[in-house]
């Protein structure tokens, strides 16, 4: 069998991580669904050493339980996480904000999150908003060139994809009108103000439609 994964300039693990992390928070695997290593391995044509690592890795950020000799699985969705998740993204969202603005103006950089800030801006469906929104503060963080705040926002990113992601995907969430926000914070990116852009951001991740929801497994939920 040829590996549906390979080694380029990432290493064999990295890439797995990156699969499973894409694949849990596009919902091929369930909140509470097992993953069985050997399959997983033998799926992607490679050993089962880098998928162990891979989802070691996954637990830290939420998207993986492990208890040992009993199971390792995609963790539940609770309110607890999903409001974990929200706010998680949203302080560090801001953060991102605050360091990356006062670096942007003239840069190719610019022009990037600007257009990342309009797809946000012209999205109207709940996981359109959410991914948008991600890009454009993964936009802003490369710009922040600050690598140890990109590597925050990149696993803030991915824990909020999954745990809000879901319940954005299965039709949970509650409608709140986000484009006063929205609009507020294009005002404050296209005057440069890094302090009001980041007050937006944290005000878009942490509002009822997306922290305060009714997720498909309760808290306590095995």
């Amino acid at each position: 069998m040829q590996p549906r994964i390979r080694a380029h300039t990432e290493s064999l693990t990295d890439n797995v991580f990156q699969h499973l992390a894409r694949e849990i928070c596009e919902g091929r695997y369930s909140p509470g669904e097992a993953l069985e290593l050997a399959e997983i391995a033998q799926e992607l044509g490679i050993s089962r050493m880098p998928v162990r690592e891979a989802i070691r890795r996954l637990v830290p950020l939420g998207l993986v339980d492990v208890e040992a000799s009993r199971w390792t699985r995609v963790a539940p969705v609770t309110p607890a996480s999903t409001k974990a998740a929200a706010e998680f993204a949203a302080y560090l969202a801001g953060g991102v904000a605050r360091v990356a603005i006062p670096k942007l103006a003239g840069t190719t950089l610019h022009a990037a999150a600007s257009a990342e800030l309009a797809a946000l801006a012209s999205a109207a469906e709940p996981r359109d908003l959410l991914l948008s929104s991600t890009r454009f503060v993964s936009a802003l963080a490369r710009a922040a060139e600050n690598e140890h705040l990109l590597e925050a926002w990149n696993a803030a990113r991915i824990t909020l994809l999954f745990h809000v992601g879901h319940v954005v995907r299965t039709g949970l969430s509650h409608d709140i009108d986000m484009a006063p926000t929205i609009s507020q914070l294009k005002r404050a990116f296209e005057a440069g103000d890094g302090a009001e852009v980041a007050t937006h951001l944290q005000e878009f991740f942490l509002p009822a439609a997306f922290a305060d929801c009714r997720p498909a497994v309760e808290e306590g939920a095995p």
